[in-house]
């Protein structure tokens, strides 16, 4: 009897035993389940404080989607978070770089830039549209070296120079220089505007340009075939300076409208002007200042309209010029004057040619 009554605890032992263990077991999954529902909680909140630290906005797309990065450490003493935003527009300038052409062919030019230059010994056209050229140590363009420059205008462009003495235009070339297209290019300049130590040639355009010396210059020859051109020149508006060879220091305007405020004289050449038409308006204020001439001498001011140390030839357009500075004069020619001409269809072209100064108005074999 005894016997039976330990069985009986045995298997009674037994059965709690097995119980227990099945309780225990249900009572773990119970603890891992909410266990796991506070770490997911606990990691969906933590995405949400992060979600916004570091934001990319691209105007490339369509939508106003923003894309995040989500960087968080278990620790907050390790916290990673980037609070800088970058946004690609395409109303955000181009940052302006130099550029160096040393080999011929066609470039366009449509951006921001800061020192163009050229040097090559093959001929290059640049197509300016629409760009900024602002350099501030010497030309912004700079052609030292090629066969020859076109320069190609659409839109509206501007070149902004500080430059030196010996490379003194905001446009400066050592060789031959042709300005086209139908565009618009502002000039400002600390010395000159455009100029050439060849032959300058502007076929087109529009040129508004300001300067604290000459406005455009060229050694050898200046050529306008058309255009309209706004100077402003504390020196002389356009200008031929080659005393040197008999046939160059020339100017050739057939066409245009020009509007010239100039310090010193209008438009000035050595050898010869020809003017076959176009619309002039020349004020020259210079104020006839002393200063020491060449001989040593004490001499004044006296800014010209339009002064040739040779020849002038006018057969057509409308000039106006005003000569304000002490002394200033208005049409000087050194050696030959020369108003009107006769086409071979035996018509008479006569310019009109209106003249206010303070000294001469026209002046004739001064020499």
């Amino acid at each position: 009897m005894n016997k039976g009554k330990y069985i009986v605890i045995t298997i009674a032992i037994i059965l709690l035993l097995i119980i227990g263990y099945f309780i225990i077991k249900n009572n773990n999954k119970s603890v891992q389940k909410d266990n796991d529902s506070s770490i997911n909680a606990s990691e969906e909140s933590n995405f949400e404080e992060t979600s916004n630290e570091l934001e990319i906005i691209s105007s490339n797309e369509t939508s106003n989607t923003k894309h995040s990065n989500n960087t968080k450490s278990n620790s907050n003493s390790n916290k990673i978070s980037n609070s800088n935003k970058t946004s690609n527009s395409n109303t955000n300038a181009k940052q302006a770089t130099d550029m160096k052409i040393t080999k011929g062919g066609t470039y366009n030019l449509d951006t921001n830039y800061k020192c163009i230059t050229v040097d090559t010994e093959d001929s290059v056209q640049l197509n300016i549209k629409n760009a900024t050229i602002k350099c501030t140590t010497g030309p912004g363009i700079n052609v030292i070296s090629a066969e020859k420059v076109t320069i190609s205008l659409s839109g509206t462009s501007s070149i902004v120079s500080t430059t030196t003495e010996e490379l003194d235009g905001a446009i400066y070339s050592k060789d031959d220089i042709i300005f086209n297209g139908n565009g618009t290019l502002k000039v400002t300049s600390n010395y000159d505007g455009i100029v050439s130590k060849d032959s300058l040639t502007i076929k087109s355009g529009t040129y508004t340009i300001k300067t604290d010396d000459d406005g455009i210059k060229g050694k050898d020859s200046v050529t306008i075939e058309n255009g309209e051109f706004n100077i402003t020149a504390s020196g002389d508006g356009i200008q031929s300076t080659n005393t040197e060879e008999s046939d160059k220091g020339t100017i050739i305007i057939q066409n245009g409208t020009f509007n010239i405020t100039s310090e010193n004289d209008g438009i000035q050449a050595v050898t010869n002007l020809t003017i076959s038409g176009g619309s002039f308006t020349l004020e020259c204020n210079g104020d006839g200042g002393k200063y020491i001439n060449e001989s040593s001498e004490e001499d004044y001011y006296t800014p010209k309209c339009i002064t040739v140390d040779d020849s002038v030839f006018i057969k057509n357009g409308t000039i106006s010029c005003h000569s304000t500075g002490l002394g200033g004069k208005g049409i000087v020619a050194g050696k030959y004057l020369s108003i009107g001409s006769e086409q071979e269809d035996n018509i008479v072209y006569a310019p009109t040619i209106r003249v206010e100064t303070q000294g001469e108005c026209i002046l004739n074999n001064v020499d």
